[in-house]
């Protein structure tokens, strides 16, 4: 099992991904499971009382996931993931079934896979307290997929994904005025210089503003640091499209480059979270290029 140096994380789960349309912000894509009001990424909207351990199993529920391989450019593209009934109970035994993955679909067993064409190990892992154990979401799950050599000592590639019951998007359009300011961190993995390793942490904290009037905007505001030293920033001023939003990130410190995308969806009944996935693709000024993607889960707004 592959665990990253920097933040291990701590259950490795199993999800079977496939390539397909759909991710936050969209409209409603039709049934999943034959629930009769499922969101746009196949689960039920958000609603008081669910949980991901009964409702988001044995479905195929899609998404927008940030990937990348080392040695190329991070990208925010359309997923679908199916959990096992028993993904959230974690534990190597429940670890089987297939993802697709940089184009090929691979089958895993007991946690993990090969790709075919590189005998590069594939392991998927799973964080149950996002964003903390004190304080974990309960509308909204991360997870992450690692490719490495077959000896584990690089990982050559990552990809991330966030689900969940997400806020039905009328509920946000009836949102007319004020504002939620969500607060915590977010955390990504990536590679320095083109080097065939992601084992990099681009880590810190994240704010988001939402301002609901007219279409609405969320200012997003990143303040983190790589490899635990140096600060490097960013923000972006980004509309609202349906329940969620999509846009640019742009360098306000200590890096140059305007190729990071963010792409997030509101969760819960009436955005109690706010969930999403990153590409960060920029030139850091102590680093170097940096290339990688990662996710932040957000709860307990402000309201103003």
């Amino acid at each position: 099992m592959i665990f990253h140096q920097a933040k291990p994380l701590s259950v490795a789960a199993l999800v079977a991904l496939t390539a397909c349309g759909g991710g936050g912000g969209g409209g409603d894509t039709g049934g999943g499971g034959g629930d009769p009001t499922p969101g746009s990424n196949g689960l039920p909207f958000g609603a008081v009382g669910q949980t991901l351990l009964i409702d988001a199993v044995d479905r195929p529920i899609t998404m927008r996931s940030a990937s990348f391989q080392a040695g190329s450019a991070p990208s925010i593209v359309p997923a679908t993931i199916t959990v096992d009934a028993g993904f959230f109970q974690g534990g190597t035994a429940n670890l089987n079934g297939t993802i697709t993955i940089f184009g090929e679909t691979v089958t895993i067993e007991n946690g993990q896979g090969t790709l075919d064409d590189s005998d590069e190990v594939v392991v998927v892992t799973f964080e149950p307290n996002r964003p903390s154990a004190e304080n974990p979401a309960i509308y909204t799950a991360a997870l992450e997929v690692n490719v490495s050599g077959q000896g584990f000592n690089d990982v050559n590639g990552e990809a991330a994904y966030v689900f969940g019951f997400e806020t039905e998007p009328d509920t946000i359009a009836a949102r007319t005025g004020g504002t939620l300011t969500y607060v915590g961190d977010f955390q990504s993995f990536g590679s320095l210089g083109g080097a065939n390793n992601a084992q990099t942490e681009y880590a810190g904290g994240i704010t988001v503003a939402v301002n609901f009037a007219g279409s609405g905007n969320a200012i997003v505001t990143l303040d983190g640091q790589i490899g635990g030293t140096g600060n490097v920033d960013m923000a972006g001023n980004i509309g609202l499209t349906g329940n969620g939003f999509a846009g640019e990130l742009n360098c306000t410190t200590g890096c140059t480059g305007a190729a990071s995308e963010v792409d997030a969806t509101f969760y819960g009944p009436n955005a109690n979270e706010l969930g999403g996935v990153l590409a960060i693709d920029i030139t850091a000024t102590d680093f170097g290029t940096y290339d990688g993607v990662g996710t932040f889960i957000l709860t307990n707004p402000t309201a103003n």
